[in-house]
């Protein structure tokens, strides 16, 4: 799960998604902070209400308080309302750097808020602050998520309502990772294709588009795409899953795991660019990464009818979450990880906190 060149109103996500990668370890010497100070761009009367929705000029102030030069893009902005997630932001890829011991402002970030989003959080009392232009109201209860990555490696993010500052220590961000959290340890020897090939529909059957980019959207939005994907193309393994099925639930989800992780190479999506890829597409790229996995697993078990849910999780204390795999109840809050991405089936990398969908 990438979100790399996203703006995201609505969740955290920032992917949460992203290949991170230290070069050369220039950064592991970088432990003094940064200041980070979210506000209004050109002030309060740049607000404005156009076709319908709130319009928020944000800019984000940084202070470099090191003795290095750094570049600084932001790669997620999350504005709630009393912690209601709230509005819509187009993509936007800029980037400024910073001088040493020098602060630089990187601007030009329009939120659109919908109105009928405000009213639902704020109430009739919405309407008179609008007419009024009395945002302050508004803004009184707005905070600030916003995720950043730093010389195009390492990511941080805070938290914070407009014009108050946040001090970032970045050297507590810099363990390398890729995907969204949680990666393969070693590329894998596959199988031969030719073990499964007459189980799967002809290559024909697939379509361009069925390679499914997710340029601009929340994780949310990459969660209900997959859930989508396996119910739209389930016959995509109709005949796989009743080869894989076995006399009892333990045994058959061991062996959907065995054949993921034997014959579908872990590969994570380009950093900047999300794809989900509907199983057959999978089946025949021998490739994919968490939500791919995720996407073929979940297109089997339906096709078994097996209960299922996809868990989203965060690690290390993140509030984005980072990775995406299946479980299946067994009941009295039990359950069965089927996550392809680690080395053993039944496995599970503790979060540090879930979704389940």
């Amino acid at each position: 799960m990438n979100k790399g060149t996203k703006i995201v109103i609505g969740t955290g996500l920032g992917i949460g998604a992203l290949l991170l990668v230290l070069k050369g370890g220039s950064l592991l010497n970088f432990t003094k902070q940064l200041t980070c100070t979210p506000k209004i761009d050109g002030g309060i009367k740049r607000i404005s209400v156009k076709n319908s929705k709130l319009q928020i000029p944000v800019a984000v102030d940084f202070e470099n308080r090191t003795d290095q030069e750094v570049t600084i893009s932001i790669s997620n902005v999350v504005l709630k309302y009393n912690n209601t997630e709230v509005g819509t932001l187009k993509p936007n890829t800029q980037s400024i750097l910073i001088q040493k011991y020098k602060t630089s402002t990187l601007s030009n970030i329009i939120v659109e808020i919908p109105l009928l989003t405000l009213v639902r959080c704020i109430g009739s009392a919405v309407t008179t602050y609008l007419t009024t232009q009395d945002y302050t109201k508004i803004l009184e209860y707005i905070t600030a998520d916003i995720t950043c990555i730093l010389n195009n490696s390492v990511v941080f993010d805070f938290t914070e309502k407009f014009g108050e500052a946040s001090k970032v220590d970045v050297s507590k961000n810099t363990k390398a990772v890729s995907g969204i959290g949680l990666v393969a340890n070693t590329k894998r020897k596959l199988k031969p294709f030719k073990d499964y090939e007459m189980l799967i529909p002809a290559k024909s059957e697939l379509l361009h588009r069925d390679l499914i980019m997710v340029p601009n959207g929340s994780v949310y939005d990459t969660v209900n795409l997959v859930k989508d994907i396996c119910k739209k193309y389930a016959s995509d393994t109709k005949v796989l899953a009743k080869h894989l099925q076995k006399d009892n639930l333990h045994d058959t989800i061991q062996s959907i795991f065995d054949f993921v992780y034997n014959y579908i190479q872990y590969e994570p999506d380009d950093r900047f660019i999300e794809q989900v890829r509907r199983p057959l597409r999978t089946l025949w790229d021998r490739k994919g990464d968490c939500d791919c996995f995720a996407t073929l697993i979940g297109s089997i078990l339906t096709n078994l009818n097996i209960p299922f849910k996809f868990r989203i999780a965060a690690y290390e204390g993140r509030r984005n979450f980072q990775h995406i795999y299946v479980i299946v109840p067994t009941g009295a809050g039990e359950y069965c990880v089927c996550d392809p991405v680690l080395d053993t089936c039944f496995t599970e990398k503790t979060p540090s906190k879930y979704l389940d969908f």
